[in-house]
């Protein structure tokens, strides 16, 4: 277990000493079974087939945030165009009011939601906590409730079951899994309350 190079060859010199115990056994156990058996370049093809593991890992992760990324700039889209503010202001909610940590009056509210212009992701982003500020999909969706429960309000068709959110909303893009953590999440808040077993309306 030299590790010596053979002549001419300039790589590193390996020092079996210097290695871990796992290693070291590893290296006396391969030279039994095989003289000519390199540690270095047992090491060269480990590291090199890690390398393409991190290679793929990092193209799937790519592809999955490209996905996620569309995902939540149609969602933001399909909001933006259902978001009609008339002059007087109206009781619409937007990512500020869901998700700011700053307390406004109420005069301050209803100058922000007139002002307010949706913009398809970016609209959204802004207003996250850090809490959920590396889920941005998790804020279209609770806005989406948001907005649905504005809307049955104004209609007067509160409270509104699971179901009901699920008929409107899922055609539009919203997963089921990401409707509940939406609703989930406005619960918690307490934007929303459940008066009954899967029925819910506004706080």
């Amino acid at each position: 277990m030299s590790g010596k190079p053979s002549d001419g060859d300039e790589r590193p010199r390996l020092d079996a000493a210097s290695l871990p115990d796992e290693l070291q056994r590893l290296w006396d156990t391969m030279l039994r079974l095989d003289p000519d058996w390199d540690m270095f370049e047992w090491l060269k093809e480990r590291a090199t087939e890690e390398l393409k593991i991190i290679d793929a890992n990092l193209v799937r992760e790519k592809m999955r945030l490209e996905q996620r990324i569309a995902r939540l700039e149609a969602l933001a889209t399909r909001i933006g165009r259902d978001i009609e503010l008339d002059e007087g202001g109206t009781r619409q909610c937007n990512l500020f009011d869901a998700f700011g940590t700053i307390h406004q009056t109420e005069e301050d509210v209803h100058s922000d939601e007139g002002a307010w212009e949706p913009h398809p992701a970016s609209a959204h982003l802004q207003y996250l906590p850090d809490d959920i500020g590396d889920d941005p999909l998790l804020a279209v969706c609770a806005q989406a409730i948001l907005l649905h429960f504005e809307m049955k309000a104004e209609k007067e068709d509160l409270p509104e079951t699971l179901e009901g959110l699920g008929l409107a909303l899922v055609p539009r893009g919203i997963e089921t899994d990401e409707l509940v953590e939406g609703l989930e999440w406005l619960l918690e808040q307490g934007s929303i309350i459940e008066i009954d077993e899967n029925v819910f309306t506004l706080a």
